[in-house]
């Protein structure tokens, strides 16, 4: 199985869900989905997010 993963702004969630779907249903693998995430709008936030994952 072929793995992908999708990198975009916040501004294109709509698109990359979209996307991410019809690549998973052609059974390719997500590797991280990061629209599952919010927004991080501070140094902390994004560190916070790293440690999550």
């Amino acid at each position: 199985m072929k793995k992908f993963y999708i990198a975009s702004s916040f501004d294109n969630i709509a698109s990359v869900r979209f996307l991410a779907e019809a690549l998973s249903s052609k059974e390719f693998i997500l590797t991280y989905n990061w629209t599952l995430n919010k927004k991080a709008n501070s140094i902390e936030a994004l560190l916070q997010l790293e440690k999550s994952r």
